[in-house]
């Protein structure tokens, strides 16, 4: 079908529509919008195949005008918006769902389609989590690679930016490496050409902290500056 044409033209290794359709819950839909033509198709856990949604010539037009005219706030704003009308067609296929894999190309990549205007003030991201992929594929990549996992992790918090140039190399032995001997964190500068103050963001701070704490809660070995 259409789904496995386009998924096929990005990604060699074999991946049907049956296997993104596996790898959905019943909360999951994919919508993927295809490179050429006038469909948007629509996948779910339980669909035997995709389901092709035809999106009328005349909506087209105003989509494209809207973008060319830059009028992108009154597209957001506004229920006679087109992008309005462009989620509407999608309206019968959201029952139970909670999260949209939605693979936009052509001029749909444009659209953001969490802050698409719904009815009563209510816009798209207020019912739905949208993922935006490069392909309906990406949703079996990302649920059957092996993640990494990660055993150490530095961390940095409350930058002191009225250090002095002294202080700076002072500190900066800690982050050598053999091979880079001679590297040092410098401004470049003197203090008379550094000029002006900043104060220290104490909110990295606390949340450098805040991490470092989780991290090591979880077992992860941390360097702390």
């Amino acid at each position: 079908g259409s789904l496995d044409y386009h998924i096929g033209k990005l990604y060699p290794v074999p991946c049907s529509w049956g296997d993104v359709r596996d790898n959905l819950t019943k909360e999951e839909l994919a919508v993927e919008f295809p490179l050429l033509g006038n469909e948007i198709l629509v996948l779910g856990k339980e669909y035997t195949s995709p389901i092709s949604i035809t999106i009328d010539s005349l909506l087209i037009n105003r989509l494209k005008y809207y973008f060319a005219s830059g009028n992108s706030y009154k597209f957001y704003s506004d229920e006679s918006s087109p992008a309005f009308d462009l989620w509407a067609l999608l309206t019968p296929y959201l029952e139970g769902i909670k999260t949209i894999y939605v693979s936009p190309s052509n001029f749909f990549n444009n659209i953001n389609y969490d802050a698409i205007l719904l009815k009563e003030g209510k816009r798209v991201e207020d019912y739905w989590t949208i993922k935006r992929l490069i392909s309906t594929a990406d949703i079996k990549e990302s649920k059957t690679r092996n993640m990494d996992k990660y055993h150490t992790a530095s961390i940095y918090g409350g930058m002191d930016y009225d250090a002095s140039i002294e202080v700076i190399k002072k500190e900066v032995q800690i982050y050598k490496h053999n091979n880079h001997e001679d590297w040092e964190l410098t401004r470049g500068l003197s203090e008379e050409e550094r000029g002006g103050s900043f104060s220290p963001l104490e909110g990295t701070l606390f949340e450098s902290k805040t991490i470092n704490d989780i991290l090591e809660s979880n077992n992860i070995q941390t360097s702390y500056y």
